[in-house]
């Protein structure tokens, strides 16, 4: 990748007032140039810290400099506060066909929200027709409520083995007799055949 010459760097300061160190990245094209979005969220830093250092070999004003902290700090406040939080289902904004431009674990999120889409229109489409219906084996559909059931437990804490846990587990225990308990039950339940845990 060229070095930034000094008009380029004095475009991303001013960009800075209204764009993310992010979007910049992807309007200057600077993302093609590294395998992480923190990195060249860094560059882009970078060059900020460094016409900020020497506003006047850029010819930008002290005035602007203000404008744009002023705007970052902005940003930073409304990220903490919450306002402009990325949920954990939400995405960033990337053309459709820019895939790379995602770190994994925003890749992961997408896949996860994706695979979750689809399975329910399928499951949709599979209820709207009979004939769908009838050639789906009822094996099939077990599977899928017994997966999505599990899933939804897991992901609101109360996978099965923990509701079973709190449901026989006294809270006037003290942690080692808990202790005890726990490991004594899990003893049962590995000696015994599968017809006898209750």
């Amino acid at each position: 990748m060229k070095p930034l010459n000094n008009k380029q760097k004095k475009e991303v300061v001013y960009d800075l007032e209204k764009l993310t160190y992010w979007q910049i990245a992807m309007k200057s094209g600077i993302d093609k140039y590294y395998k992480r979005k923190n990195s060249a969220i860094d560059f882009i830093r970078k060059v900020y810290l460094d016409v900020k250092s020497r506003p006047q070999s850029f010819g930008v004003s002290q005035e602007k400099l203000e404008a744009v902290q002023k705007a970052l700090d902005s940003r930073n406040l409304r990220l903490q506060a919450g306002e402009i939080m990325i949920k954990p289902n939400q995405t960033p904004e990337v053309p459709k066909d820019d895939l790379t431009a995602l770190d994994t674990k925003e890749l992961v999120t997408r896949a996860k929200k994706s695979s979750w889409v689809l399975l329910n229109k399928k499951l949709d489409l599979i209820d709207k027709s009979p004939k769908a219906l009838k050639m789906v084996q009822i094996g099939t559909l077990a599977q899928v409520a017994g997966i999505v059931f599990d899933k939804g437990q897991i992901a609101k804490g109360e996978a099965t083995e923990h509701v079973l846990l709190r449901a026989k587990i006294d809270d006037s225990l003290t942690n080692e007799q808990k202790l005890e308990l726990i490991l004594s039950q899990r003893e049962k339940i590995i000696t015994q055949k599968p017809d006898e845990v209750k």
